[in-house]
C-alpha cells in the first residue's frame, strides 16, 4: 500500500491513478472531518481518464497513523504536501471538502509551485473560533464532553432529514475515527481563521455550495476571495460530493476548463 512520511514523521495513505493529458493539471482530494479519501470516490474516480488523480487520507483518519497530538490545519497543509511529493505531483487543482476545504485554502497560499487552483467544497469560511475561546465554546464542549455521542450530535446537522440510511451509514463511519483524533481535528477546524488564510491568496477558486443547511452567499464567499467562482448545487446538504456528485463532477469539470 502506498503511503507517504510527513516532515514528523507520521504514515499518511494516499492512492493515485489516472495520467495528465496534456496540460491538464492533476487533481488532489482532500476528505473533511472525520472522513476519509473515499468520500472523493464518486467524483474522483470520473476524472482518472484524463487527469492525474491524488486521494489522501489527512492524519488521524482513514488508513493514516493517528499520533495522539499534533493535529492542526498547518499538519494537515504538510499532510497534503509531503502527498503530493511521493505522487511526484506538481501544479495541482487541490480540491476540498469541508476542513479539507480549510486545508486546500491554506495550502495554495503556503504552497504556490504546488497548487494552480483550488475548490472548497461547502465549509464556512467568515467565522471562527479564537483559541482563547474555545474551550467554552458549546459545539467543542460537546464533543470533548460527550465524546463520540457529542460528535454524532454535530454530525447529525450536515443531513436533512437527520434520520436516513444515508446519513447512518455516513455516520457509522466518521464515529469509527479514534476519539482523540475527533477532539483535536475538531479544535484544529473551529480555530482556523480562513478569512486571514485567504488574504494574500491570488490563484483561481471555485466555491461549491450545499443548497441546505449552514449555506453562503456568493457575497459572503466575495468578500472573503474575490476572485472565486461561486457554483450552488440543487437537492443536497453538506456531503455534495456523495448526495449529488455528478452535479460536483460537472461544476468541477467546468472550473478546470476555464484555467486552460
Amino acid at each position: 500500500m502506498p503511503y507517504a512520511t510527513a516532515a514528523d514523521g507520521v504514515r499518511l495513505y494516499y492512492e493515485a491513478a489516472g495520467r495528465r493529458r496534456g496540460g491538464d493539471p492533476a487533481l488532489i482530494f482532500v476528505h473533511g472531518w472525520c472522513c476519509n479519501m473515499e468520500h472523493w470516490a464518486p467524483v474522483a474516480d470520473a476524472f482518472q481518464v484524463t487527469h492525474r488523480v491524488v486521494r489522501l487520507d489527512l492524519r488521524g483518519h482513514g488508513k493514516s497513523d493517528a499520533p495522539l497530538k499534533g493535529y492542526s490545519n498547518a499538519r494537515f497543509v504538510g499532510d497534503v504536501a509531503a502527498v503530493a511529493r511521493a505522487a511526484r505531483v506538481t501544479d495541482a487543482v487541490v480540491i476540498g471538502h469541508s476542513m479539507g476545504a480549510r486545508v486546500a485554502l491554506q495550502t495554495a497560499k503556503q504552497h504556490r509551485d504546488l497548487v494552480r487552483a483550488f475548490v472548497m467544497a461547502d465549509v464556512s469560511v467568515g467565522g471562527y473560533v479564537p483559541l482563547a475561546q474555545l474551550e467554552a465554546h458549546p459545539d467543542f464542549r460537546l464533543v470533548a464532553d460527550r465524546g463520540p455521542e457529542g460528535a454524532e450530535v454535530l454530525y447529525r446537522r450536515f443531513f436533512n432529514p437527520p434520520n436516513s440510511a444515508f446519513a447512518d451509514r455516513v455516520i457509522a463511519e466518521a464515529m469509527r475515527t479514534p476519539l482523540h483524533v475527533v477532539i483535536e481535528a475538531r479544535r484544529a477546524l473551529m480555530t482556523t481563521n480562513s478569512a486571514a488564510i485567504a488574504r494574500g491568496v491570488r490563484q483561481p477558486v471555485l466555491f461549491i455550495n450545499a443548497s441546505f443547511g449552514n449555506t453562503r452567499t456568493a457575497d459572503e464567499i466575495h468578500a472573503i476571495l474575490p476572485q472565486a467562482e461561486f457554483a450552488q448545487v440543487a437537492m443536497s446538504g453538506h456531503f455534495v460530493q456523495l448526495e449529488v456528485p455528478d452535479q460536483v463532477e460537472a461544476m468541477i469539470r467546468r472550473f478546470l476548463a476555464s484555467l486552460r
